[in-house]
């Protein structure tokens, strides 16, 4: 008996490792189907994480269905959907029955899909996390005080007016008239606005910035004016947001700039104003370098650096002027006289 168990398992194992090739080169070919299926359907990568997408592949793997197709476009947008939304509907129904004992905050907020229609979205915050609830189509109807308002009153009528503890929006001037609505309909319910935007336009001049200069191409000789120009768009967009004018103060942008020169003046090199002055065509309307302090003081340091010599320097002062030549050798008079 133990022979014939012996030679079984020598059987089975050369089996398998006859089929091992076949596999190896049936496993292999799903590599290029993937990926092409990634780069056509504009799939990310990180859709490799999914369990979902792990879980359809070993279980097509281990069940063997002969001539299975998979779901057509109809299926999926119709069928498998109303499915999927069934089964999400019926595992939110334990976390909103938490909502009368733990009360939730209902955060709305406007974006635009991929095919640039205008959109309002619908989520709820409660003490495990964010869940999303719906979002509507808002075409022409965007800029409606009373349109948006309906929608949010038939949200919270949804979850309940005395689940909903404050209404989170954008803090533009409609969605500022639609809160006050809010408010005067439901006594107990807070409008708040979002300061993300607010925060997202003042910083985005900064991050254009760093995103110009992280780019494959010269930029060293645009920093100098790229971050005067970020300075002055930082300061429009707090204004706007304060509704103040340009000659009162702002506590805020006094501390944002003051920041913004601080790392100015750790990270900036006299090489940086060097280059700023010889591009003299890149920036139409700006301040003459010659007009300006920091550009004229930078400069000077910096060939005084590169010509230690004065007969040195003076040449090179004569060469720029000749380069700026509408400036009518005013660098060269500047330069040669200190």
């Amino acid at each position: 008996m133990q022979k014939i168990v012996e030679y079984a398992k020598h059987k089975l194992q050369q089996k398998i490792v006859s089929l091992l090739p076949s596999f190896q080169t049936l496993a292999s070919s799903f590599g290029p189907n993937i990926i092409s299926l990634q780069r056509y359907s504009g799939l990310p990568f990180h859709l490799a994480r999914n369990p979902h997408y792990v879980n359809a592949f070993t279980s097509a793997s281990k069940n063997l269905i002969p001539s299975y197709i998979p779901p057509g476009y109809n299926a999926l947008k119709t069928t498998l959907l109303r499915k999927e939304q069934t089964n999400i509907k019926r595992l939110l129904q334990p976390i909103k029955g938490m909502w009368r004992d733990k009360c939730i905050n209902l955060v709305c907020d406007g974006w635009t899909e991929a095919q640039r229609r205008p959109l309002i979205n619908f989520n709820f915050i409660y003490d495990n996390g964010v869940v999303f609830m719906k979002a509507v189509n808002c075409e022409k109807k965007y800029n409606d005080k009373f349109y948006v308002e309906t929608l949010i009153k038939d949200v919270i009528s949804e979850f309940g007016a005395q689940n909903v503890v404050q209404v989170i929006i954008d803090n533009a001037l409609i969605c500022k008239v639609v809160g006050s609505l809010v408010e005067t309909q439901h006594l107990r319910i807070f409008w708040t606005p979002c300061v993300v935007d607010y925060i997202l336009s003042f910083t985005r001049p900064i991050y254009d910035v760093l995103r110009i200069m992280d780019m494959d191409r010269l930029t060293f000789h645009l920093v100098y004016e790229m971050w005067d120009e970020m300075i002055e768009k930082v300061k429009t967009n707090i204004y706007r947001h304060e509704g103040k004018k340009g000659d009162k103060r702002s506590i805020f942008y006094e501390v944002v700039y003051d920041i913004l020169i601080d790392r100015w003046t750790k990270s900036s090199t006299p090489l940086q104003c060097m280059v700023h002055s010889l591009n003299l065509n890149e920036v139409p309307n700006r301040l003459p370098p010659h007009k300006d302090a920091e550009i004229s003081e930078e400069m000077n340091k910096c060939l005084r650096r590169y010509f230690p010599f004065t007969e040195e320097r003076k040449m090179a002062f004569q060469e720029f002027a000749r380069f700026s030549r509408p400036l009518d050798y005013f660098w060269f008079i500047l330069f040669t006289t200190r």
